[in-house]
């Protein structure tokens, strides 16, 4: 009985040791992560729409111009559009950035046939540039033996970075090119809390495992939380918007709560309470006294109506 008892603490401290480990490394990777300046993420920067189209002629000899401005500073890859093309059109298709001095800064040569027809056809570039700085977007065809047609589109519903006319030949037309640029990024400001509150997330599952999962009712709960906090998480990275003040609030209200709440699951799931009334006041009274305060009265433009039907 000695020796299975010494067995069982050695293997204890064994589980704690790789505990402590595994929640030093996700504290130390979540801490990286949440403060680092380098290139982990991807922007986009496409058209408005793409219901308004229009196709321009282009054959052997003809070149194609767009002046450019980029978002960020480091570009991944640019996407053109080709609408159609003759059944024999060969050729080769000559493309290149310049700056404003004249500098290449990126070029590729491509076969005509690569283009995909009613697609953007994907060029990588990974090159870094100057925020909105004028650069110039240059398709040359060369040894064409049919007609190709490139997309343009009106400019004001254009992406971004090509809101000015394009020409052909020097000669000025009246739509935009239709093309799309993808960025590298730093890390948004609402991407590092997520990685901040994630990185607790997983320290308290590391450290309280037992208390957390070994229980069918604990279980649950911990299930519900995580996919709760993951719901939330995946609606700001990927519609959240931090200028809008309001926005702001929520979501720092939003993850205040959970991180209150998840300490108070903690607290009584180490006293041992199994009833699920306590958990559901809790989560009742912080999150809505966080939401009464977060979104204050009127703030919605449907609240009138709401209101004047709750005082009747």
């Amino acid at each position: 009985m000695i020796k299975e008892s010494v067995s069982l603490s050695k293997n204890s401290k064994w589980m704690w040791g790789i505990r402590i480990v595994l929640f030093t490394s996700v504290l130390i990777l979540g801490t990286y992560f949440s403060l680092s300046k380098a290139y982990y993420d991807t922007k986009y920067n496409k058209l408005k729409s793409f219901k308004e189209i229009e196709a321009i002629e282009v054959c052997n000899g003809d070149v194609l111009e767009q002046i450019m401005f980029f978002d960020m500073d480091k570009i991944h890859s640019l996407g053109i559009c080709a609408v159609n093309r003759s059944n024999d059109c060969k050729g080769i298709v000559n493309l290149s950035i310049y700056d404003e001095d004249n500098n290449i800064i990126w070029q590729k040569t491509s076969s005509v046939e690569n283009f995909q027809l009613q697609k953007m056809t994907w060029f990588t570039i990974k090159q870094q540039v100057e925020q909105q700085k004028k650069y110039i977007l240059k398709l040359s065809f060369d040894k064409m033996t049919g007609i190709i047609h490139m997309g343009t589109i009106k400019s004001d519903i254009a992406a971004e970075g090509a809101e000015i006319h394009a020409t052909i030949n020097r000669e000025e037309i009246t739509n935009a090119l239709v093309v799309e640029s993808t960025f590298f990024a730093s890390l948004g400001i609402s991407t590092r809390i997520l990685i901040i509150v994630w990185t607790m997330v997983l320290g308290i599952y590391i450290l309280g495992f037992e208390k957390l999962f070994l229980n069918k009712e604990r279980s649950i709960i911990t299930i519900a939380m995580t996919i709760n906090i993951m719901a939330i998480s995946m609606f700001y990275r990927v519609g959240f918007e931090f200028n809008e003040s309001l926005n702001y609030m929520m979501f720092a209200g939003l993850v205040f709560a959970f991180f209150v709440v998840a300490l108070l699951y903690i607290f009584l799931l180490h006293k041992g309470i199994k009833k699920i009334e306590p958990y559901f006041v809790i989560s009742t009274l912080i999150f809505g006294t966080i939401y009464s305060l977060m979104l204050q009265p009127f703030a919605m433009p449907d609240e009138e109506f709401h209101f004047g039907e709750a005082y009747r």
